[in-house]
């Protein structure tokens, strides 16, 4: 990262950031030279194992959207280990498009954990909870906390376990709850960067600058030789928003085709609190 100030105190003060691998924000110290670091982060020169020479982090994505996502990557672990946030998704299941369900969202990475409480459309479930290594299976299967929606539902039970990926788990969404977050996202899209490779007929685009939440993004497109849900590909049309500060995908959306007509899903996670200092009981029913 490249920051060029004159005066000593803002020089002293960026050492400190970078000696403490403090890097992706820095805004000047300086009354007379203060900025939003989110509004100059597309302007900050970043080198990566993809691209070794320093370029900004807009010229990386549009020479090599793969490494932009291959950047956020080698980040995400430390920046977003713990977040709140609420998350808007809609899917596609069967052939239907389902209703935009509202969720509020507690996210841990270590030990992973997911605690989900459903907002507004919250079909079958209420909440669910998942903690990596608790609540096994007799079969050692990662199994999830789940109560359920609707009064009537509740007087009969007040939770079961549902293995994640079990069958119950599938019918209700497109990912299990532990491909969950930031992290999750970026590791499948860069797996699925591999796997497409073998391939063939995968292209990256970078679309230009956009937002969500208020908050600047970057957009990547990704095109596939899509043929139906029971194809190789998952979709014709994946949009990206790469959070400019944090390097995250904050919101994807696919699509069955280029015109972007059959949406197949829509992910968003908005209204985020990176490490908002969860309780001892945040991850417990």
């Amino acid at each position: 990262m490249k920051f060029v100030c004159s005066h000593r105190k803002c020089s002293a003060l960026l050492a400190v950031l970078l000696l403490g691998g403090i890097y992706p924000l820095f805004a000047c110290a300086c009354r007379d030279t203060q900025v939003k670091a989110v509004a100059r982060l597309a302007e900050v020169s970043i080198e990566t194992p993809r691209a070794p020479t320093v370029v900004p982090l807009v010229e990386l994505a549009k020479r090599d959207p793969r490494a932009l996502l291959d950047l956020g990557l080698e980040r995400v672990a430390k920046l977003t280990d713990e977040y709140h946030c609420v998350f808007l998704k809609q899917e596609r299941m069967n052939g239907k498009l389902g209703t935009r369900q509202t969720i509020d969202v507690r996210y841990r990475e270590e030990p992973r954990a997911v605690y989900m409480t459903w907002l507004e459309n919250a079909g079958k479930v209420k909440r669910t909870l998942w903690v990596e290594g608790q609540n096994l299976s007799i079969k050692g299967e990662e199994q999830a906390l789940v109560e359920p929606a609707g009064r009537l539902a509740r007087l009969v039970v007040d939770e079961v376990k549902i293995p994640i990926h079990g069958d119950q788990a599938r019918k209700a969404s497109r990912y299990p709850i532990d491909r969950f977050g930031f992290h999750a996202t970026l590791e499948r899209l860069c797996s699925d960067n591999k796997r497409f490779d073998e391939l063939g007929g995968m292209a990256w685009e970078y679309a230009g600058r956009g937002s969500l939440d208020g908050r600047p993004t970057l957009v990547l497109i990704r095109h596939l030789p899509y043929t139906g849900p029971e194809g190789a590909y998952p979709d014709a049309r994946l949009v990206v928003h790469i959070d400019q500060e944090w390097v995250v995908p904050v919101a994807v959306y696919s699509y069955a085709d280029e015109n972007e007509e059959t949406l197949i899903g829509s992910y968003e996670t908005t209204q985020v609190k990176l490490k908002p200092s969860f309780a001892r009981d945040a991850f417990s029913f």
